[in-house]
């Protein structure tokens, strides 16, 4: 922790800081906007670690395919075995590749 410290402090010496006065530049409307915004922005991240959290759930439960030859697994949820399908075939939104390093 005393590292950090010091390095933070550091770091303000490095030149001093330009400080904004935002409430008295920026109209009140303008400024409400923007914390409207803000707000929101921060409500979706939210959301959005929520649905993460669950598309990991999905895919941890989804079956499995390991090639043999290249170690490359694929997670699907198709009958078809990445081998079978053609190079052209779009890859289905569900399709998730996971390269296993053998090193």
């Amino acid at each position: 922790m005393e590292r950090r410290v010091e390095r933070l402090t550091l770091y303000a010496m490095w030149r001093p800081p330009t400080r904004i006065d935002f409430i008295s530049i920026v109209d009140p409307k303008v400024w409400e906007r923007h914390r409207t915004n803000w707000r929101n922005v921060l409500d979706l991240l939210q959301e959005s670690q929520k649905l993460a959290k669950e598309i990991r759930e999905m895919v941890a439960a989804a079956p499995r395919y390991r090639n043999p030859v290249t170690g490359e697994v694929t997670y699907t949820t198709q009958t078809v075995s990445p081998t079978e399908r053609k190079d052209d075939e779009p890859v289905k939104h569900r399709d998730v590749v996971e390269r296993i390093n053998h090193s």
